[in-house]
Formats: structure tokens, sequence, C-alpha cells
């Protein structure tokens, strides 16, 4: 089991949206400290969706390939179904880690 301590510092593949039916797909060693400074510069509120905890830049770079015909720039993408249904998965095994809930947006730290 990965103590609420252990998750915070794993390494993972995020995905946050930005409102607008786009999701960025990146890798952090702290997806929740990236979703802050993406919202520091940003009018818009992100929303932090699902992380795949633990994985490595490989994987993102496999999601950047598997969803290449959604790409809007660089690491963002527009929605669809599929990228949609993955977020789902990876939701799906992040409550399985028992992790502590993931703070979805980027204000009010």
């Amino acid at each position: 089991m990965t103590t609420p301590k252990d998750w915070r510092h794993k390494y993972g593949v995020y995905f946050i949206a930005d409102g607008d039916s786009h999701v960025k797909i990146g890798h952090a060693h702290d997806p929740v400290q990236r979703l802050r400074a993406l919202q520091t510069a940003n009018r818009r509120a992100f929303t932090l969706l699902a992380v795949a905890v633990g994985e490595s830049l490989a994987k993102e770079h496999e999601y950047h390939l598997r969803f290449s015909n959604q790409r809007v720039t660089g690491e963002w993408f527009k929605i669809n179904r599929d990228i949609a249904a993955e977020i789902e998965r990876v939701q799906r095994a992040y409550l399985n880690l028992e992790a502590p809930p993931i703070p979805r947006h980027g204000f009010g730290w």
C-alpha cells in the first residue's frame, strides 16, 4: 500500500484539463505542484483529472504517440472518447492505491 507521504513524492503521468475540452498529458515528480505552477501563469482554472502514479517518461511518450491525432500543441490534446476512457481507467487505478484524494484545482493553496 502507498502511504500519503510516499504518494506525494512519486513520479507520475498526469492529466490536467483546461476547462475548454483540452487536456495536458505530462510527467512530473509532484503532479500537484506541477498543477499549481501551471495555474500561476494562467487565468483559466485548471483541473487535475488523474495521476498514473509511478509511471515513467516512457509512458508519457506512449500516451503522446497514442493520442497524436488529437494533439493541439505540445503536450495539449483535444479530449475525445479514447482519452476520456484512459483518464477514467487511470482514475480507477489511482483509487486502488488507497492514496489521498488529489487536489483537483490549481487555486486555493
